[in-house]
C-alpha cells in the first residue's frame, strides 16, 4: 500500500512540475534580432589619445549596427552611451533615444575626444548614474569597448584596482559585462577584470568590430527567466519516513531555454527519543563532492535499525583535502580597532571560524593561535595551547569578544605574533600568519619593519584588506610575495566567506614541501612599494633540507628612507629614483619631485601610434598641440624633427619624472 502512496505522489508531482522551455527568440533572414522585452543596455566607449579619427568613425558605426538588432522602445530595449577617456561623460541616457534612428542620430553627435583611459570611472558612472534609472522588470548589460590597458586615475595599479571593485559592484547588482578589446595583445588583465570571468573578445583592430554584431546581439538577447530557485514540497510522515520533492529552476544559457529539475529525497520523521546514537562517517571525495552516510539507531524493545538513504551535499572538498595531512602553526591577527562595528566583528570572527573548520586540527596537525589588536594587543588564543581537539577550539574562536580600541596597532600584533611563535611552536615545522585589516597601522611598531623580521624567521604572512579605508601600498609591503597568493582584498566584511575556500587552499598549499623543480632555480629579489618612507625587500630562495625536501627560504629587510617611484605616462610602467628608460617618445629619468610639472617630447614620426600630434594652425610656425589629457593648446613650441613635427606637452601627473628633450 506505501508503494502505490508514493507512485500516485510521484505521478501528481511530475504532472505539477513540468519541465518549462521558454519560446524560441525570433531570428531574421541571416541575423539576429532580439525580441521585445525589457533590457536597459549601457555602451561604454573608450575614446582615448590612442583612437585616430578612422577608428573613432569606425567605432560610431559599430554602435549604429547594433542598434539596428535591437527593438528600441520604452517597453522593450532602452540603450545609453557613455563616453571615457580622462573624462567620463553620459552621451546618450537610458530612454534618450525613444527609437532606432534617434539612437542613431545621438551617436552622430558624439564628439571626439583625447585623453587617458579611465576605464573603472567609467563603469563607475554606468554603476551609479545610468544603471538607477533602470526599469524594476528590465534586464541590464554593459558593453566596454576599450583598445588599451587602463592608465588613470592614478597609475596603473590603482585604474586596475577601481576596474576590478566596480565589476564586482554591478555584478552583484545584476548587470551582465561584456567586455570588448580591440588591438592591444597586453588587454587580458582589463578584460577579465571588467568582465568578472573569461567573458570577452579581442579583435585585431576597429574595422573588425563590424564582424561581432551577430555574435554580441546573441549574447545581450539570451531568454530570462522568471522565478529562478529552488522549492521544496514535504509530503506527509508515513511509517517514520517523509518524501520530499525538490524543484530547481534553472537558465540553460546555451540552448536559451528555462529549465525544471525534480529530484527527491527521503528523510526520518519519527519520534526523536527513538534515536540514541548517531553516526556519522565522511567517505572519501570524488570529483569534488563530499558524501554524508548517516545511521540512526534506536534501542527500544523492538531493536529495530533505520539506515536513511545517502544525501549529497554540494560541497567542493579540493581545499580541504590540502589542509588533512599538513603540520603548520597558524596564527590569526584579528583587527578590532573603533572602525570595526559589532556586526562586522562577528563576520570578522565567523571567517575564522569556517577557515579553521576546514583544517586538521591536533598536536601533531595543525596549531592555531589568535591574537587581536586595537590600541593594545592581547592573545586570546595561545598557539599550540590546550584548544588542539577542533570542537573546543572551534567554541573558543566563537568566543572571541572584540575590544572597544580607537587606533589600528598592526606593528605590535606582527610582534607579538613573532614572540609567540618563537615561543611555542614547534622546530621545523611552517609557520604562517594571516592577518585582517579595514585600515592603516597608526599606533606602536612599525608594520612594514615587523613584517620584514617575521618573514626573517620564516614565516609566510598573507594579508586580508576589508573596505575602502585601506592604505593598499602598506598591505602590499607586508605581505609575502608573491602577492597573488598572500594579498586579498574584499569590498566589506559581508564578503569575507567568498575568499573562505581560497584563502584555506593558499594557507595549505604554502606549508606543503615546493615543487623540487624550484631548487634549480635561482633566488628571486621583490621589492615592495614604497610607504611611509619604508620599503621591504624580500629574497626567495629554494634550498633542499636533510631530508632531500625542496624548502622555500624567505630573507627580507626595510630600506629607509625608499626610492621615489615614477610612472611613465604612456604605458604605466613604473621606476625607481635614478633610473632611466626609453618610451615610445622620449627618454626618461626617474627623479624626486621638485614640482608637479612633466615635460615631454614626443615626435610626430616616433608617436603615430599614441596619437600626440602638432596640427597647423596658421602657419608652418605655428601649431596647435594636443596633450595627453586632452587639452587643446592655441600657441606652444614647435619644431620639425625627424621628418615630422615635435611638440614640448606639459603633462601633470600624481608621479614625479621627467624627460629629456
Amino acid at each position: 500500500m506505501a508503494t502505490s502512496r508514493y507512485a500516485l505522489a510521484a505521478l501528481v508531482a511530475a504532472v505539477a512540475i513540468l519541465l518549462a522551455v521558454c519560446p524560441p527568440q525570433p531570428v531574421a533572414a541571416g541575423s539576429v534580432t532580439c525580441k521585445p522585452s525589457p533590457l536597459e543596455i549601457v555602451f561604454a566607449i573608450d575614446v582615448s589619445s590612442s583612437l585616430t579619427r578612422t577608428d573613432f568613425a569606425n567605432l560610431k558605426k559599430f554602435l549604429q549596427a547594433m542598434a539596428e538588432h535591437l527593438p528600441i522602445a520604452e517597453t522593450a530595449t532602452r540603450p545609453a552611451v557613455i563616453s571615457f577617456s580622462t573624462n567620463v561623460k553620459v552621451e546618450i541616457d537610458l530612454g534618450d533615444a525613444t527609437d532606432v534612428q534617434s539612437f542613431k542620430a545621438g551617436v552622430d553627435t558624439i564628439p571626439f575626444y583625447r585623453g587617458f583611459t579611465a576605464t573603472g570611472a567609467a563603469m563607475q558612472t554606468a554603476r551609479r548614474t545610468v544603471f538607477p534609472k533602470s526599469r524594476p522588470s528590465a534586464s541590464k548589460m554593459l558593453v566596454v569597448v576599450t583598445d588599451g590597458r587602463a592608465n588613470y586615475p592614478g597609475g596603473r595599479q590603482e585604474a586596475l584596482a577601481m576596474i576590478h571593485s566596480e565589476s564586482e559592484e554591478l555584478r552583484n547588482n545584476g548587470v551582465r559585462i561584456h567586455a570588448i578589446g580591440i588591438g592591444d595583445i597586453w588587454l587580458k588583465d582589463d578584460l577579465v577584470a571588467i568582465a568578472g570571468s573569461d567573458d570577452y573578445s579581442m579583435i585585431n583592430d576597429f574595422e573588425a568590430l563590424k564582424a561581432l554584431v551577430d555574435n554580441l546581439v546573441k549574447d545581450i538577447c539570451r531568454v530570462r527567466c522568471d522565478d529562478l530557485g529552488e522549492e521544496s514540497f514535504p509530503g506527509q510522515c508515513f511509517s517514520g519516513t517523509q518524501r520530499i520533492v525538490n524543484v530547481k529552476r534553472t537558465q540553460n544559457k546555451a540552448l536559451s531555454r528555462c529549465e525544471k529539475t525534480i529530484t527527491y529525497e527521503y528523510k526520518y520523521c519519527g519520534d526523536s527519543h527513538l534515536c540514541k546514537d548517531v553516526d556519522v562517517k565522511v567517505e572519501d571525495c570524488v570529483n569534488g563532492v563530499r558524501k554524508i552516510v548517516t545511521t540512526w539507531e534506536d534501542y527500544d524493545l523492538k531493536q529495530q535499525k533505520c539506515v536513511l538513504r545517502r544525501s549529497v551535499q554540494e560541497t567542493d572538498c579540493n581545499a580541504i583535502e590540502k589542509c588533512k595531512e599538513p603540520v603548520a602553526e597558524i596564527m590569526f591577527l584579528l583587527d578590532s580597532s573603533g572602525s570595526i562595528s559589532d556586526e562586522n566583528w562577528k563576520l570578522q570572527v565567523n571567517f575564522v571560524h569556517r577557515m579553521v573548520s576546514n583544517m586538521n586540527i591536533g598536536p601533531k596537525a595543525m596549531q592555531i593561535g589568535v591574537t587581536v589588536f586595537g590600541t593594545e594587543v592581547w592573545n586570546d588564543i595561545l598557539l599550540g595551547s590546550q584548544y588542539t581537539i577542533p570542537g573546543l577550539l572551534l567554541m573558543e574562536i566563537k568566543r572571541l569578544r572584540r575590544r572597544i580600541n580607537q587606533w589600528t596597532n598592526t606593528g605590535d600584533a606582527l610582534a607579538m605574533a613573532r614572540t609567540e611563535i618563537a615561543k611555542r611552536a614547534r622546530p621545523g615545522v611552517s609557520r604562517t600568519v594571516i592577518l585582517m585589516t579595514d585600515g592603516e597601522s597608526n599606533r606602536g611598531a612599525n608594520a612594514i619593519s615587523e613584517a620584514a623580521k617575521l618573514e626573517s624567521a620564516g614565516v609566510s604572512i598573507i594579508v586580508i584588506g576589508v573596505g575602502n579605508d585601506l592604505k593598499r601600498e602598506e598591505l602590499q609591503a607586508i605581505a609575502t610575495p608573491p602577492l597573488s597568493d598572500h594579498l586579498f582584498y574584499a569590498t566589506d566584511f559581508n564578503k569575507l566567506m567568498d575568499w573562505a575556500a581560497k584563502i584555506s587552499e593558499e594557507t595549505c598549499e604554502s606549508i606543503t614541501p615546493p615543487d623540487p623543480s624550484l631548487c634549480d632555480l635561482p633566488p628571486k629579489r621583490v621589492v615592495s612599494t614604497c610607504f611611509n618612507s619604508l620599503q621591504k625587500v624580500t629574497e626567495i630562495k629554494y634550498e633542499f633540507d636533510a631530508q632531500g625536501r625542496c624548502d622555500k627560504k624567505i630573507v627580507s629587510r626595510t630600506i629607509s628612507p625608499c626610492k621615489v617611484i615614477c610612472t611613465d605616462p604612456i604605458n604605466g610602467n613604473q621606476y625607481y629614483e635614478g633610473e632611466t628608460w626609453k618610451s615610445e617618445c622620449a627618454t626618461f629619468v626617474c627623479k624626486r619631485p621638485t614640482s608637479q610639472t612633466e615635460v615631454f617630447k614626443p615626435t610626430a614620426q616616433d608617436c603615430a601610434g599614441v596619437q600626440n600630434r602638432c596640427h597647423s594652425k596658421n602657419s608652418p610656425d605655428s601649431f596647435k598641440c594636443h596633450d595627453y589629457r586632452g587639452a587643446i593648446f592655441g600657441q606652444c613650441s614647435c619644431q620639425a624633427a625627424q621628418g615630422g613635427a615635435a611638440a614640448l606637452l606639459r603633462i601633470v601627473t600624481a608621479d614625479a619624472s621627467s624627460a629629456s628633450p
